[in-house]
C-alpha cells in the first residue's frame, strides 16, 4: 500500500469521525423531541361536540367557529367532525394558496357585532363555539340570534341556524 493511499484513508476516517461526531447533538435533539408528549390536546367534552357533529350535520352544511376562542390550531375541527368550516385555519389556508383575509374580517366582524344576515348569506348552518371563553351574555345572544343550542355540554355549544 503506497503512502499517498495511507494518508488519504486517514483523512477519510477522521472526516467520517467528525462528521459522526458533530451529527450527535442534533440527533439527540431530535429523539428528546420525540419522547415528550404532545402539548396539544382535546377535551373528551370536545370529542364529544366533534362527534355529534359527525353524526349529526350533513356534510354540505358549513360550520362557523371563532378561531381566536382556540388556543392551538383550529384545524382539527374540521379534521375530526369530517364537517366543512368557514374558517378554520388562516395558516392552513394560505399554505393552500387561498387567500383568507376577507373570511378573517367577516368572522371578526361577526363575532364583534353578531347578525342573521352574515350567517344566511354565507349558508351558515351551525354555530360551534368553546363555552369557556363565552359570557352569559354572549350566549344569550346567541341564542336570541339563532334560536336553543341544538348541543351542549361543559365544553362546547352549537347553534343550528334555521334560515327563516
Amino acid at each position: 500500500v503506497t503512502p499517498v493511499f495511507k494518508k488519504r484513508k486517514t483523512i477519510g476516517f477522521f472526516l467520517l469521525l467528525i462528521f459522526i461526531i458533530l451529527s450527535i447533538p442534533v440527533n439527540f435533539k431530535n429523539i428528546m423531541d420525540k419522547l415528550e408528549p404532545p402539548k396539544d390536546k382535546i377535551s373528551y367534552a370536545e370529542m364529544g361536540a366533534l362527534k355529534f357533529m359527525n353524526n349529526t350535520v350533513k356534510p354540505s352544511d358549513i360550520i362557523l367557529i371563532n378561531p381566536n376562542q382556540f388556543s392551538q390550531d383550529a384545524i382539527y375541527v374540521p379534521a375530526i367532525s369530517e364537517r366543512r368550516v368557514y374558517l378554520a385555519s388562516s395558516g392552513y389556508a394560505l399554505q393552500t394558496g387561498i387567500d383568507p383575509s376577507t373570511r378573517i374580517k367577516e368572522v371578526k366582524d361577526f363575532f364583534g357585532s353578531p347578525n342573521r344576515e352574515f350567517l344566511l348569506k354565507n349558508n351558515i348552518s351551525y354555530i360551534y363555539l368553546l363555552k369557556e371563553t363565552l359570557s352569559d351574555s354572549q350566549i344569550t345572544s346567541f341564542t336570541k340570534l339563532v334560536g336553543k343550542s341544538v348541543f351542549e355540554n361543559n365544553r362546547v355549544i352549537i347553534w343550528k341556524v334555521e334560515s327563516s
